[in-house]
């Protein structure tokens, strides 16, 4: 068995990605329970004219996306011994760290200042999974792709490196050496992160950044 598509492209590891989450939610949905065997499904497309078949998501990918999506605690996998199924249940789902509507203004910011090669090198330097880097891509969405996998992430060293991927993306060195620009950033920024109750503010260490919970009166 496997899922016939009509894609005339071949998948990402973040469309990878997207394609299994929305079907362990449309089995959870159908099943209306948490807990179910999975069956893991290759993805293919079939050429209508040559009938030859192209598989976007092989069934041993498939379940290394379960495994990922298991360590950044979006599932648990229960049983992996079952014959072409896995035993998964989905486990409860908090918001994102910081809200993906604030991150996609700070993807469309970033990408209006640094050129694509630039920003492929920053995010590589700074440890983002290369899997979730896209180049050639729009350069605000390369950015968005990796913060928003890190915002719904469960995994607090991803918290570490969404934060860490946001105050050293306005380092004046990763722009060019620009003071101006870098506080201008920050202003943007801590006006975005200020809804998800959070601001960047200096350290001690001249242009080093860091992000914490806004101060409040209560």
């Amino acid at each position: 068995m496997s899922a016939i598509l009509n894609d005339n492209y071949m998948w990402h590891f973040p469309k990878k990605v997207s394609v299994v989450r929305e079907t362990l939610a449309s089995w959870q949905e159908q099943g209306h329970c948490n807990e179910f065997n999975y069956i893991l499904i290759p993805f293919e497309s079939e050429n209508e004219d040559t009938g030859d078949i192209t598989t976007y998501l092989s069934q041993g990918e498939h379940f290394g996306i379960l495994k990922y999506l298991a360590s950044k605690g979006h599932i648990e996998i229960i049983n992996s011994n079952l014959s072409g199924s896995v035993r998964v249940k989905i486990l409860p789902q908090d918001k994102p760290t910081i809200a993906l509507k604030t991150i996609k203004l700070i993807a469309i910011d970033l990408g209006g200042y640094c050129s694509g090669t630039n920003i492929v090198s920053f995010l590589t330097e700074v440890g983002a999974d290369k899997r979730f880097i896209i180049y050639p891509e729009t350069k605000w969405v390369i950015v968005y792709t990796v913060l928003a996998e890190l915002a719904i992430s469960h995994n607090s060293e991803d918290k570490d490196l969404l934060f860490k991927i946001i105050t050293g993306s306005i380092h004046p060195l990763n722009l060019n050496g620009n003071p101006r620009v870098s506080e201008e950033l920050k202003i943007k920024f801590n006006y975005y992160l200020s809804f998800d109750g959070f601001e960047i503010y200096n350290t001690r260490n001249e242009g080093v950044y860091e992000i914490s919970h806004l101060l409040t009166n209560e």
